[in-house]
């Protein structure tokens, strides 16, 4: 027990010094050495000579653990910070830069910043230079090179790219559904045409057409004979001539043209299924309300084209090739 308490009474009770804290040089040594335990190098608000700043900053050139350096407000000039560009050429650890409040700092540092990290070190993706004398353009210039290195920025543009993606797909998908759904409604109106033109009642029907046209072909002849008995000799060649021209327009009426009739069904059927898209359930509708239907599922309300799609909270312009674009029905211009 009695060197238990000797051991615990000669333990040290004072706390280890903050690296940041030691002197200029000491810093120095410690990042030419390349110390494991200095990777965060804070210096904000304090102040050496020119020559002290240089030596720091080229000790920095092969230092590989410091991975931050902060030099808030350190009246820092472009002729000193230019060392540590030169710096950040071959550092390979540096990722956080910090130079803000260093208002003699010009567009002569921003500049090399700009082109050292476009061009020379992939490895910093955070510089801050606020309340420095570098102006927005340039400024902006170094930030659109960061947020191409920014793991956040490059994972939010994936996600968007996703998304438009699986939203192109969808749109895709759902105009292929409706094209389908207007094809098979097309065959089955077809085959309801030809079905009622073989049907037994449209079949007597026509007989009843041919029947009552011949008995009207028969009384005009027979008229015309009489006529041709009571008249002269030499009316009797102008009078059959144009008998002869009334049977044949009546055969011709009593024959119609199936072709032509299953022409005009069929132009008629296509017309109005090009009215109304895919809202074959809604023929009984007016136009007006087919349109305010239309518009509200978020169809062209011309053709039924589906051009947004929508959800309980928003709606999306969608765009699918050669047939919407943002919305915009193409084959309607509307």
């Amino acid at each position: 027990n009695t060197f238990k308490q000797s051991v615990t009474s000669k333990q040290p009770t004072e706390q280890p010094k903050n690296i940041n804290e030691e002197d200029i040089d000491d810093l120095i040594r410690l990042l030419r050495f390349n110390d494991p335990s200095l990777t965060s190098l804070i210096l904000d608000g304090r102040g050496f000579d020119e020559a002290s700043w240089e030596g720091l900053f080229d000790s920095i050139e092969e230092n590989t653990h410091v991975t931050e350096l902060s030099l808030v407000n350190c009246n820092l000039e472009d002729s000193t910070v230019g060392v540590l560009v030169l710096a950040l050429v071959e550092n390979e650890t540096l990722t956080s830069i910090n130079l803000s409040y260093n208002e003699d700092l010009t567009d002569d540092t921003g500049e090399g910043l700009r082109k050292v990290i476009k061009q020379g070190n992939a490895i910093v993706k955070k510089i801050n230079i606020e309340g420095t004398s570098i102006s927005s353009e340039t400024a902006d210039k170094i930030q659109t090179i960061l947020d191409e290195r920014d793991d956040s920025v490059m994972l939010l543009k994936l996600q968007e790219a996703r998304q438009a993606k699986i939203k192109a797909l969808l749109a895709f998908s759902a105009s292929s559904e409706v094209e389908r759904n207007n094809r098979r409604l097309a065959e089955e109106e077809e085959e309801e045409e030809e079905d009622d033109a073989h049907s037994p009642e449209k079949k007597r029907l026509n007989r009843s057409v041919s029947s009552k046209n011949s008995h009207k072909s028969s009384d005009s002849s027979v008229s015309s004979g009489k006529g041709r008995n009571r008249r002269k000799t030499n009316e009797a060649a102008p009078i059959s001539r144009s008998s002869s021209q009334r049977s044949t327009a009546s055969g011709s009426r009593s024959s119609p043209d199936k072709k032509l009739q299953h022409a005009v069904k069929a132009n008629m059927a296509a017309r109005q299924m090009a009215n109304l898209g895919g809202d074959m359930n809604h023929v009984g509708k007016s136009a007006s309300q087919l349109k305010e239907l239309r518009k509200q599922r978020g169809e062209c309300v011309h053709c039924g084209q589906k051009c947004f799609s929508k959800t309980m909270f928003k709606t999306v312009p969608l765009s699918i090739p050669n047939k919407v674009q943002d919305g915009r029905c193409l084959r309607c211009d509307f």
